[in-house]
């Protein structure tokens, strides 16, 4: 059987905050050197700890930047760098995933921008037009300045998301403990390099997580934990794969590589 698909869990405490709807329709201009593409994101519960930085680049690519912005600028715009800026060499089509848990950055209120930073080497970044704009979208020359994404003629959002830790807050969910088995469809799907499969356990035992392939036959045995009663965040992991499509009991999840089988890549342009 496979080693190659890895799982790690994911605190119950984590959100992901999203304003796209997860699909890509077009890509974001190239603005040059020096310049930024940011979202704005905002929490109604505090404190909050930033876990991940995500975004989606329409094309493989090269030399990228993502940074966090304080609202510190004109008229709530991006002004103060918060914490370091973050180094991408190469870029993946699709999904790209910076783990920022250990960097300490909590917020206590106000709100604040992720930002991709552009390089002559940087790919398009995607942006979502498939949905209304939730007018969170921004970017910034030397000229302009920053400014609303539509002023470039983008009636839509940016894919750039967070997932935040909300421990802190004291918030409990007013989801009651899963009163049967529940096995959720993954999200991303198309998915590379990783997605998350929830699902929930209506009582104490134990737990083994199959993939198959299309022909039925398993190609990966990645957990058998023992689990209380309750619903199971995990990321599935699956770099080291050639391209395979995985099937458990719910809708396929598709890991998109570029590497054969090029018909499946092209469904996840």
């Amino acid at each position: 059987m496979s080693s190659t698909v890895t799982i790690r869990p994911r605190s119950d405490t984590v959100r992901e905050v999203a304003y796209d709807d997860g699909t890509s329709e077009t890509g974001a201009t190239s603005l040059g050197e020096n310049s930024w593409y940011a979202v704005r994101f905002s929490s109604n519960i505090f404190p909050i700890t930033l876990m991940t930085l995500k975004y989606h680049s329409r094309e493989a690519g090269g030399l990228t930047y993502l940074a966090i912005f304080d609202d510190d600028g004109n008229d709530g715009m991006p002004g103060n760098h918060i914490g370091a800026t973050l180094i991408f060499p190469t870029v993946t089509q699709g999904w790209n995933i910076k783990d920022v848990s250990g960097a300490g950055l909590t917020f206590t209120e106000g709100q604040f921008y992720v930002a991709w930073g552009e390089t002559a080497d940087s790919p398009p970044l995607s942006i979502d037009t498939g949905s209304e704009s939730k007018e969170r979208s921004y970017y910034y020359t030397e000229v302009d300045k920053w400014a609303p994404l539509s002023d470039l003629g983008y009636e839509g959002d940016l894919l750039i998301r967070t997932a935040i830790d909300i421990e802190g807050a004291g918030v409990e969910d007013d989801i009651g403990l899963p009163e049967q088995f529940v096995l959720s469809q993954n999200m991303p799907n198309p998915f590379n390099p990783e997605t998350l499969i929830k699902f929930d356990v209506a009582r104490e035992g134990r737990v083994v997580l199959k993939l198959y392939d299309i022909t039925g036959r398993e190609v990966s045995r990645s957990m058998t934990s023992f689990w209380h009663r309750e619903a199971i965040p995990i990321f599935l992991t699956a770099a080291a794969l050639l391209q395979v499509s995985i099937f458990t009991e719910w809708k396929r999840p598709v890991l998109c590589r570029r590497k054969n089988f090029s018909s499946f890549v092209n469904r996840c342009s």
